[in-house]
């Protein structure tokens, strides 16, 4: 018999053990990022490859999307953005976990650490896709480091002792992003069969085409190029790109990538 996971019996609170899911469990993966449809874009394939072992997904978007057009009306930006989001997680069946931060104004500071420590210990996850640390997008870099601290922070007992702990400190994986703004790939996951969901999930964004930056007009088609040259480089149709980063947490013997 497995043992129950953290937060779902009294004896499983306080027993570390407990919390730690063995290597024949399902996963519990959450992606966070910084605005409204980068999930989707850099690792929804992967988030759909998931699900098909009975994994169960989430994801975590710090901010509201409310800068991403400076014609339109900040609220009802922001509305419309998350209802996109809720949209294509539910596509996903991915739980959906909105911080409603303001675009561009993102930190690593405690209150956005506390904010994801109490998703974390909500959805209590083994893995944790999010941006790299470093990333040229201050928000992207900002996100990356406040997930790592969050998941350290999360296993520490002693902080909000009131909510049960993490087992152990996630996995943690940096997802792909634009080019030349972080480090090239070193794994990849074969997205072939899932490339029809990722490009639904990606339209659930309706807002997106009356954007201009950064060519975001063009959504679905960076997806196609970006995932047709992942895809290329792993030696299949179409891949999604990750690199490890290093959290506190020793490496283990297994993939933790689907």
């Amino acid at each position: 018999m497995r043992e129950p996971r953290c937060g779902q019996t009294g004896a499983a609170r306080g027993n570390r053990a407990s919390c730690i899911r063995t290597l024949e469990d399902s996963l519990r993966v959450i992606a966070v990022v910084a605005h409204p449809h980068e999930a989707e874009l850099y690792c929804g394939g992967t988030l759909a490859r998931y699900l098909t072992t009975s994994n169960s997904i989430a994801i975590a978007c710090v901010t509201a999307g409310n800068l991403s057009d400076p014609e339109a009306d900040l609220e009802t930006l922001e509305q419309a953005r998350r209802t996109e989001a809720e949209k294509a997680a539910a596509l996903l069946s991915a739980r959906s976990h909105w911080l409603g931060q303001s675009d561009n104004f993102v930190t690593a500071d405690a209150v956005t650490a506390m904010q994801l420590v109490a998703v974390f210990r909500e959805f209590q996850p083994d893995v944790v896709l999010t941006h790299t640390p470093g990333a040229l997008t201050p928000d992207h870099d900002a996100v990356a480091r406040v997930s790592i601290r969050a998941g350290q922070d999360a296993a520490r007992p002693g902080i909000e002792p009131d909510t049960p702990a993490l087992g152990q400190v996630p996995i943690f994986f940096a997802m792909d992003g634009a080019p030349c703004s972080v480090p090239e790939p070193t794994e990849f996951v074969d997205i072939t069969a899932q490339r029809d969901m990722k490009r639904r999930a990606l339209e659930c964004y309706a807002t997106l085409p009356a954007m201009r930056a950064a060519g975001a007009e063009n959504l679905v088609e960076t997806m196609w190029v970006m995932a047709r040259y992942r895809g290329m480089q792993a030696g299949v149709e179409f891949a999604e790109g990750f690199r490890p980063i290093t959290a506190g947490r020793a490496a283990e013997a297994r993939r933790w990538l689907p």
